[in-house]
């Protein structure tokens, strides 16, 4: 049988180190919409009052297609479609009032850039795709397209780069943002596609920003 070593650990507390680094003051949710709602919006304020300093405050799918409801384990930030020509057209409504919400209560957004819009899935997704329908899963896209990458990594490292220019046109913005690849396929190669196109296409406009890779 082997044993187990043992180790023995001694603090000084009487030799300051600095102030501590509060990195646990942080948050995050999957419903977008609820957060600039009067129940998310209070809260945000709630949480305000009595935090050490501000939190950051991420919240799922600005990227996701949907009707702009909050819903349990989902949500819609509806910022990406295209015109009859296939051209893309960007709408930051949802998103204008969700990082307005989290900077009026006092936090600072942190934005992650998740996850593929509806017009963005690939053509012969749907026919890989095994559905039952449920209550909030009531198409192909809520069930589960949305965590596929995207047909076309041009058209998202544009989003990518018009939200990040939206968002830190007036507003106090952490220097960083994050890369969500949950729900993909486990296959190296299109997560990391899927994360380069998003980072290069940060980088592009804001060139000393941070490239944390957060993958929950």
């Amino acid at each position: 049988m082997s044993t187990i070593a043992g180790a023995t650990v001694r603090v000084d507390c009487g030799a300051p180190q600095g102030p501590v680094r509060r990195i646990w003051t942080s948050l995050g949710f999957d419903e977008i919409n609820w957060t600039s709602m009067p129940a998310g919006r209070r809260h945000l304020r709630t949480i305000g009052a009595f935090a050490e300093q501000p939190y950051y405050v991420r919240s799922h799918y600005v990227f996701n297609s949907g009707i702009g409801a909050s819903l349990p384990h989902w949500g819609a930030g509806n910022v990406y479609h295209e015109d009859a020509a296939g051209r893309p057209v960007y709408d930051f409504s949802i998103a204008d009032q969700v990082y307005d919400a989290v900077i009026d209560a006092g936090h600072r957004p942190l934005v992650e850039l998740a996850f593929t819009p509806r017009a963005l899935v690939p053509e012969d997704a749907e026919a890989r795709f095994a559905f039952e329908p449920s209550p909030t899963q009531w198409s192909p896209y809520e069930a589960g397209l949305w965590a596929t990458p995207p047909r076309d990594y041009d058209r998202w490292g544009g989003l990518v780069r018009a939200l990040v220019v939206r968002v830190t046109e007036d507003r106090q913005m952490p220097r960083s943002t994050e890369p969500n690849a949950a729900g993909l396929p486990r296959c190296c190669r299109p997560v990391r596609q899927k994360y380069r196109s998003g980072a290069d296409s940060r980088t592009e406009v804001q060139p000393a920003w941070t490239q944390p890779i957060s993958y929950s």
